[in-house]
């Protein structure tokens, strides 16, 4: 939308003059970017929108300072390649960006920033080989044939430039809107911070391929009966210890999704016919090692009989009593989360045995 000021100009400059069109677009565009800024919040930074601002506020002092009186033809070419100057320099450097949100030391502005340049950036490119593409068939025009008739010069300098501006808003409409419906389907994992607040999203994929460089939020569900617990090995799909023996649920929650929905869809999924009644929460906590870092939900699912056991759980797990898993304990056996959480969930099943009602 930065460059709305720009189709402005053009506009105005087929009722008024260019001097006055020039001051009219430069004042809108100064409006925008000072709205954008105080109403910025948590969306992300326009910096197509403060580029195209400021190569306007350079072309009204210019103007201003030096009195420069163009023809029509002159102010058409002038304007696209004064536009056009931000949206290569932010090509130019787009690396930097990445450094300069790197640096920041502010996990929502990283956030922000990122989205900002990933949009930015897909319209500065759009923009530069739109005027780019416009300039060369100006070139070829004037090569073949000069000098320019009047319905040639109408074309190239008054209806080809408000009209190039447009088609670069649309296109870059549907661009981004294809992307962000093709991102629906594309599974994202939230970013937290140690408070479980979400302070950004990656790929999956990228959480696959990069094992412990962000952390994400994931829940736990150790079930139990008449004082034992349910394990099973690891599944091979899992990013972290695949085949060491582990409580049985495990998920990692999506972006978007509330902690309720995710337990939602893990029982749904593993254990359809689970007693909802009888999952209870009881602490968070920060797990990280060398190829995983989590921020683990960890709740409790206790069972009457072993009946129920047999109806969601996988084959290939079993009960196991706490003086079988204090035998394997530190042998590389079990998942270190679940010999992190082993001192707290022994505690709870045993003061849950202890006072249960005969």
């Amino acid at each position: 939308m930065g460059l709305i000021p720009v189709v402005i100009f053009f506009l105005l400059c087929e009722f008024l003059p260019h001097d006055v069109a020039i001051y009219i677009s430069t004042a809108c565009a100064l409006s925008a970017s000072l709205l954008a800024h105080l109403t910025q919040k948590k969306q992300p930074i326009p910096l197509l929108l403060y580029g195209t601002t400021g190569m306007l506020v350079l072309l009204s002092l210019t103007h201003l300072l030096v009195h420069c009186s163009c023809n029509s033809t002159l102010y058409a070419i002038t304007m696209e390649i004064s536009v056009a100057i931000p949206a290569i320099l932010i090509l130019i450097n787009r690396k930097r960006f990445v450094r300069l949100k790197n640096r920041s030391r502010k996990d929502t502005f990283k956030h922000l920033f990122s989205r900002s340049a990933e949009a930015c950036i897909v319209s500065a490119r759009l923009t530069t080989i739109l005027v780019a593409l416009h300039l060369l068939i100006i070139f070829i025009c004037l090569l073949f044939f000069r000098p320019f008739g009047e319905g040639l010069r109408l074309v190239l300098f008054r209806i080809a430039p408000p009209t190039l501006f447009v088609l670069i808003i649309l296109l870059n409409h549907l661009i981004l809107k294809a992307f962000n419906k093709l991102m629906e389907r594309t599974p994202f994992l939230p970013i937290v911070n140690k408070e479980g607040n979400v302070i950004g999203r990656c790929l999956a994929e990228e959480a696959r391929k990069h094992p412990g460089k962000y952390l994400h939020p994931v829940i736990r569900i150790a079930v139990s009966t008449h004082g034992m617990v349910y394990l099973a090995p690891r599944p091979q799909s899992v990013l972290t210890e695949a085949g060491k023996m582990d409580i049985s649920l495990e998920t990692l929650l999506y972006y978007g999704e509330s902690l309720e929905e995710g337990l939602n869809r893990l029982l749904r999924e593993e254990f359809p016919e689970a007693p909802i009644e009888n999952l209870h929460f009881h602490f968070m906590y920060h797990h990280q090692t060398t190829d995983s870092n989590r921020l683990v939900y960890f709740f409790t699912l206790s069972l009457e009989n072993e009946e129920q056991l047999r109806s969601g759980q996988k084959k290939d797990g079993k009960l196991w009593t706490f003086r079988q898993i204090d035998y394997n304990l530190n042998r590389n056996y079990f998942s270190s989360s679940l010999e992190y959480e082993y001192d707290e969930l022994k505690q709870i099943i045993y003061t849950r045995e202890k006072y249960k009602e005969p």
